[in-house]
């Protein structure tokens, strides 16, 4: 949602934006073969050449590991297939399958100047910052021209400015989907971000679980969802898969750290 007195540069925005977000898509995604991630990953053990942005996003993905104390491992995607989350879960495409890979420590992701590199027994797995940093991507772009909008990408929303009657206000769901919105947040703050994480998805019907903890290497299975205001997409989404992976103490630590997490709503 975009707030502005103009459609002309609404609609303007709405292409360049749909248009990111397929760019970004088609070099991130693991179930491209040939996006720059999956050809990442094909050649691990290489030092190799990569993209700014995915430089940018990987420093990010060390960072938040190390402020999770690996709770949010990158190299988690071995254990993902093993689980059986091969394809999609909103189309048929697949992933190269490394299932017979391994889970290693994040601290073995090297990023130099322009290039990074990995072991070469294990794979990357963007799939848990890679909505966050897209939306506040895509907010960093907008904010020049119309500074009030609302972008929710698969959940993951990036909020800047005010809605044309005031302040967004952003429902929170129940863990029980047939009650309705729970809670609501809003705030002062000029943008922020939102992300609610539960341990399992649903496709054919069939539930699936997605959330690893790389500390046991095993699927987490919890009814609970976790929803976390922070001071970027990038943070909410992150955070909120390794609270509910980690359970109150880490979620108890990153508010002692003083770190940029605004609110927090957890519930069975």
């Amino acid at each position: 949602r975009l707030v502005t007195s103009n459609p002309l540069l609404a609609e303007g925005w709405f292409v360049k934006l749909w248009s990111e977000i397929h760019k970004f898509q088609n070099h991130f995604s693991r179930f491209k073969k040939d996006s720059e991630l999956s050809r990442f990953n094909d050649r691990a053990g290489e030092r190799l050449p990569i993209s700014q942005t995915f430089e940018v996003m990987l420093k990010k993905v060390k960072n938040f590991s190390e402020i999770t104390n690996g709770i949010f491992n990158p190299f988690i995607l071995p254990n993902l297939q093993q689980a059986g989350y091969l394809n999609s879960i909103t189309s048929e495409e697949q992933s190269p399958d490394y299932s017979k890979r391994e889970l290693v420590d994040w601290q073995l992701l090297e990023i130099g100047d322009g290039w990074a590199r990995i072991p070469h027994n294990t794979a990357l797995d963007l799939g848990g910052i890679g909505k966050g940093f897209l939306a506040d991507e895509l907010g960093y772009l907008l904010e020049s021209d119309i500074p009030d909008y609302c972008l929710s990408l698969g959940g993951d929303m990036r909020i800047g400015g005010q809605e044309a009657d005031g302040r967004w206000r952003i429902d929170i769901d129940s863990p029980q989907t047939d009650m309705g919105p729970e809670f609501f947040f809003t705030t002062t703050k000029q943008t922020w971000g939102i992300a609610t994480s539960g341990a399992t998805r649903e496709k054919s019907n069939r539930q699936q679980n997605h959330l690893i903890n790389p500390v046991t290497g095993i699927p987490t299975i919890s009814e609970a969802i976790c929803t976390v205001v922070a001071e970027s997409a990038t943070a909410a989404d992150v955070l909120a898969s390794c609270i509910l992976i980690s359970g109150q103490e880490l979620a108890e630590d990153l508010f002692k750290k003083a770190f940029d997490l605004y609110s927090l709503f957890w519930g069975l």
